[in-house]
């Protein structure tokens, strides 16, 4: 296995916090956290858990169509929705029904 050697990466905020191997022709490299990365990334998913608390019922207001709730989330990451479903997608299914 080769030693991974530190190097600067991804902009100046991960100064410190990401390391990878030394350069090689390739079009993919693979990077590791390091522990100052890693408390970044707790604090980070920390704050998004407050932060769906208080969006949910935001966008799910704004979702009046599927159309809406496709333009509202088309950036979403599906494997994060809660196990009860996505609320943008759900309140859009109930408005259409609502009609």
């Amino acid at each position: 296995m080769r030693r991974l050697k530190p190097r600067r990466c991804a902009g100046d905020g991960a100064r410190g916090k990401t390391k990878r191997p030394a350069p090689r022709p390739q079009r993919a490299v693979a990077l590791w956290l390091r522990s100052a990365g890693l408390a970044h990334a707790r604090a980070i998913m920390k704050a998004r858990t407050s932060l769906t608390e208080v969006l949910e019922p935001v966008l799910a207001s704004l979702a009046r169509s599927e159309t809406d709730a496709r333009s509202i989330c088309r950036f979403c990451d599906e494997g994060v929705c809660r196990p009860q479903g996505c609320p943008v997608e759900q309140a859009a299914f109930q408005s259409v029904e609502e009609r």
